[in-house]
């Protein structure tokens, strides 16, 4: 079977690495001191062998530190088009980890292509947002499924200003809230509590 900028096939991939034989365990990132993630969980793995042009963000190894593979890479083939591949056959398995999330973003923002657009969020593990937009209002909102108060940072490729913020808590009243802005997007000042909701206008 073959992918658009990753072939999945039965021998090892890599470029002028060779793959070690024997189990998998970790998932390196390629940038700076890498990412490492669990893998050792999958129920198995696929052989990518990505093509010339291909970004390979990921490199899977053995217990032994040995190179065992691609983990991930993206690819734009010669229409523009995007393709991001992974080696695990079972993403629901992954573990939930900060550096997973930060590499699934990447992915995220590659995808878009030169005009991203979508609003990304963090500040607590379980936080589910919505956006709409109605005309040119977009509305996020964001509801705390985490057991604690979460501090939501609102993650935006080209910040919109102003921006108007409406925590919503179990048994209060709406009120508007402060936001602190940043260089790529907002932060609500006010953490937001269990089961609460934070709904940001722009």
């Amino acid at each position: 079977m073959k992918f658009q900028g990753c072939g999945r096939r039965s021998r090892p991939a890599g470029d002028s690495a060779p793959a070690a034989a024997g189990p998998y365990a970790i998932e390196r990132g390629t940038m700076g001191a890498g990412a490492l993630l669990s893998v050792d969980v999958q129920p198995a793995l696929t052989h990518l062998q990505p093509l010339h042009r291909a970004r390979v963000l990921t490199r899977i190894q053995t217990p032994d530190g040995l190179n065992w593979g691609v983990g991930r890479c993206h690819f734009v083939n010669t229409l523009s088009g995007r393709t991001a591949v992974r080696a695990a056959t079972a993403p629901p398995e992954l573990p939930r980890s900060d550096k997973g999330r930060r590499l699934l973003r990447t992915t995220i923002r590659f995808l878009e292509g030169k005009r991203p657009s979508l609003p990304l969020v963090d500040g607590a593990p379980h936080l589910i947002p919505r956006a709409t937009r109605t005309g040119d209002v977009h509305r996020l909102a964001v509801a705390n499924g985490s057991a604690d108060s979460a501090q939501v940072r609102i993650h935006l490729p080209t910040p919109r200003h102003p921006v108007r913020s409406t925590p919503l808590a179990p048994l209060s009243q709406p009120t508007r809230a402060a936001v602190a802005t940043n260089d790529d997007g907002w932060a609500l000042e006010p953490e937001l509590p269990h089961r609460g909701w934070a709904v940001f206008e722009w």
